[in-house]
This record gives structure tokens, sequence and C-alpha cells, in this order.
């Protein structure tokens, strides 16, 4: 990240503060989640269980460790009920105040993902495209946020039951606060692969690789940032055992 057109009084307060620019933040987090789903009831709908097993956050600032140290949470659980349909309704967090903007940032981001890993109702063959088009709208800190992601996967094979696709993906959002001229914008896009668990109907493995750019501008000061992000995701689906 970086200030274009800042003064040099502005500047002279980051050095104080021992801010040097450009602001170059390293990130890293592995999470261990698993997701418990019950019996459908007759209102069509099924409880979920959101259990993290850990998340471990570390990362640097122009090569610092973070003030904060890293960040391990572990022993949270969260409660929610879906619908077939992928409605999600999240109704508790277990050893935390849930707070409405709270409950609305992981709803979003949870519906935002299923729909994501959701299947095709139509059948494919190799060299065939599905295109998904995801929006999210949360609030995160304060702020108004709305993504929009577009992810094309392209059926490249189908062996033994796993199927393989290619991935491309663009985003686009938006962030602000209200009450504020402060608008954050972006776009970006990227690669990646995964493979699908033709019998399970679910994702075994997805890996991407995107790049981003962000600007911003306030009381006349232009920031802008680039950014890099890898992730891996690996799924495990197993049947609970019966009651």
């Amino acid at each position: 990240m970086n200030f274009e057109n800042l003064s040099k009084e502005d500047s002279d307060k980051l050095i104080r503060k021992g801010i040097t620019m450009p602001l170059l933040v390293n990130t890293s987090t592995i999470s261990d989640l698993t997701i418990l789903a019950g019996k459908l009831s007759d209102q069509n709908t099924f409880p979920i269980i959101f259990r993290i097993n850990s998340i471990k956050g570390t990362g640097t600032i122009n090569g610092e460790e973070n003030p904060g140290g890293p960040t391990v949470i572990s022993g949270e659980e969260m409660y929610a009920t879906s619908t077939q349909t992928n409605e999600l309704h999240l109704d508790s967090i277990s050893g935390k105040h849930l707070d409405t903007s709270l409950r609305q940032e992981l709803t979003a981001t949870f519906n935002g993902v299923e729909n994501e890993l959701r299947s095709s109702e139509r059948m494919i063959k190799v060299g065939d495209t599905i295109t998904q088009q995801i929006p999210y709208n949360m609030m995160i800190n304060g702020l108004d946020a709305a993504f929009t992601i577009t992810a094309t996967y392209k059926l490249i094979s189908i062996k033994k039951g796993i199927a393989k696709f290619d991935i491309d993906q663009t985003s686009q959002f938006t962030m602000n606060k209200k009450g504020s001229s402060q608008v954050l914008t972006g776009k970006g896009g990227g690669h990646g692969s995964m493979t699908y668990d033709t019998k399970r109907n679910f994702p075994k493995t997805i890996s991407r690789d995107l790049s981003f750019d962000f600007k911003m501008q306030y009381k006349g000061i232009l920031m802008k940032s680039k950014a890099t992000i890898v992730s891996y995701y690996f799924f495990s689906v197993v049947n609970s055992p019966a009651n």
C-alpha cells in the first residue's frame, strides 16, 4: 500500500508513529473447521454446527511481526439452521456476544461459500464450462461492503469418480462508511483448480492464485494498494454414525 500526493506533514506524522511507506503486509491463516449437519425436519430445515477446531493467523508489517502477535482461536461453535435451498440462518455463537453486525457478516459469508460450492443442476461433459456469479453483501467493522465474484469452471477430466476443473475468476467490490466520503473500490482476478467428488457431490480440493488492485480517495489523498492471495482448501465428507 502506498499514498500518492501525501504532504510532508502527513508523511512526518507517519514516520513519528514508526510507519514507513510503502507498507508491505504479509499474512498467513491456517484454519481447521468441522461442519456437522443434522437430520431434515418436517419443515424442510436442518441444523448445522460450525465447529472451530483451530484458527491460527500470523503476519508481518514491513518485515516486523504484528504487534499483537499471532491470532489463535479454538473451541468456538456457531449454531445455524439451513433449508434444502441453502438459505442459512445463524442462531448463536458459543463464548461470544452475538451482535447484529457479527450475525449479518457471518451469515453473508457462509451463504456465499455455500452458493459457490453448490453443484450444477445439469449434466456436463469434458470441455463444458459452468459460470457462477456470487454476491456478498455484509458489514465489516462498520463498513458496508459489497463484493461480486464471477467464477467460470471448465471440466478438464473425470477419472475414478473425481472431476477436475480449471477456474477463471474475476472480482469487483466497494467498501464505504455511512456518513463518510471514504469509498474503497477494487477489482481483481486470477486462476485456480478444483477436484470434485462426483459420488459425494462435493469438492475435495480448491486452490486459487488471485491478484487485486485497490484505490481510495479521501481528503485529497489517493491511496493505492495491490494484493495477492494464494489459498488452498481441503474437504473431507463423511457420514455421521447413526443415532
